[in-house]
C-alpha cells in the first residue's frame, strides 16, 4: 500500500461524493435531506501511516474519542491530539486538524519517557469506514485507517483486559516491558494498571515497576459507555512525579482487509506540559489471563 492506491482511493470516494450532491442538488427544496449522511471520526482505528522520507510502512492502532481527541500508537511512537484534533467539516467527508508524533528521545536513555515532538497539519476524507489523512507538505505523510467495529459493537468490559500483555517493542526501555491489568473486585468498569521491566512469565509479583500504578477505567461520552479506556498513570519521581493521562483501545483477533491481527491492545499516555512532554506508549499483544 503506497501513494497510487491512496491516491485511487481518493478519486473513488471523490466522485461518490459529488454524485450525491448531485442528487441533493435535484431533490425538492422542502427536502430535509442533508447534502451527505453525517459523518464522525470517533472510534477505534488501525492502519498504515506511509512516508515519502521512509520505505517502510507505520503501522498503527489507537482511537479518536467521541470529543475528537487522538491516540494513535505504533511501535516507537504515538500521535497525540487534544480535544478537537480532527473533525469532520459539516455535512461532508472532508476532515481537517492538527496532533503531533512523540518520538522517544534515543539522545537521553536516562530518560524513559523523554521525546521529541513534531506537530503536523492534516486533512482528507471519511467515508465507507475508511479514514484517509494527508499532510500538505513537501514531505507528505499520508495514513490509511480503518475503522474496527470493537468500537460500538463490542461491550466495554474491563474484564476483557484482564491478564498479562506484553509490549511489541520496547525501544530505550532496556528489557521485557509488561502491562498487568488486575479489574476491580467491585465492579468491571475499573481496574489497576502496572507497567512492569523485567517480569516473570510464572509471578507477576515479580519485576521492576516502571510507573507507579495507575486506572484503567471504561470510557464514557454523554453517558454511553464505548470499548475505549481511560488511563492514568505517573512516574516515580516522587515527590514530583508527573501525572500521564491518555487511552487504551482492544480488539479481538481477526482477519481484515488481508490483515490479521492478534488480541491486542494499544496504550498511549503523556503529560500536558507543552514544553517538557513526557510520554509512555506502545502496542502491546495478549499474553495469559490472571488466576481468579
Amino acid at each position: 500500500m503506497r501513494y497510487a492506491a491512496l491516491i485511487l482511493s481518493w478519486l473513488c470516494l471523490t466522485v461518490l461524493f459529488v454524485t450525491g450532491c448531485d442528487r441533493n442538488d435535484t431533490s425538492s427544496s422542502d427536502s430535509d435531506e442533508k447534502p451527505f449522511p453525517e459523518q464522525k471520526v470517533a472510534g477505534i482505528w488501525w492502519g498504515y501511516i506511509s512516508s515519502q522520507e521512509s520505505a517502510v510502512d507505520k503501522f498503527v492502532f489507537g482511537v479518536i474519542s467521541e470529543e475528537n481527541e487522538v491516540r494513535l500508537v505504533s511501535d516507537d511512537s504515538q500521535f497525540v491530539g487534544p480535544e478537537g484534533a480532527l473533525a469532520v467539516d459539516p455535512a461532508t467527508v472532508f476532515v481537517n486538524g492538527a496532533f503531533s508524533e512523540y518520538l522517544y528521545d534515543d539522545t537521553t536513555p536516562a530518560d524513559y519517557f523523554d521525546v521529541t515532538s513534531s506537530t503536523r497539519d492534516y486533512t482528507g476524507f471519511i467515508l465507507a469506514r475508511a479514514l484517509v489523512l494527508m499532510e500538505p507538505t513537501e514531505k507528505r505523510e499520508i495514513g490509511q485507517l480503518y475503522y474496527s467495529t470493537t468500537y460500538e459493537e463490542v461491550p466495554p468490559n474491563i474484564m476483557n483486559l484482564k491478564g498479562v500483555w506484553h509490549l511489541a517493542n520496547t525501544t530505550g526501555f532496556g528489557g521485557k516491558i509488561s502491562l498487568v491489568i488486575t479489574p476491580s473486585l467491585a465492579n468491571t468498569t475499573n481496574g489497576e494498571i502496572r507497567v512492569k521491566r523485567d517480569m516473570s512469565e510464572t509471578d507477576i509479583t515479580t519485576g521492576t515497576d516502571i510507573l507507579n500504578p495507575g486506572t484503567i477505567r471504561v470510557y464514557y461520552s454523554n453517558d454511553r459507555a464505548y470499548n475505549i479506556y481511560n488511563v492514568n498513570l505517573s512516574t516515580l519521581d516522587s515527590p514530583d512525579s508527573i501525572d500521564l493521562a491518555g487511552f487504551a483501545a482492544y480488539i479481538n483477533e481477526y482477519d481484515t482487509n488481508g490483515v490479521v491481527i492478534s488480541r491486542s491492545m494499544a496504550v498511549g499516555v503523556s503529560s500536558a506540559s507543552s514544553e517538557d512532554i513526557k510520554s509512555f506508549s506502545g502496542l502491546a499483544s495478549f499474553y495469559k489471563t490472571l488466576a481468579p
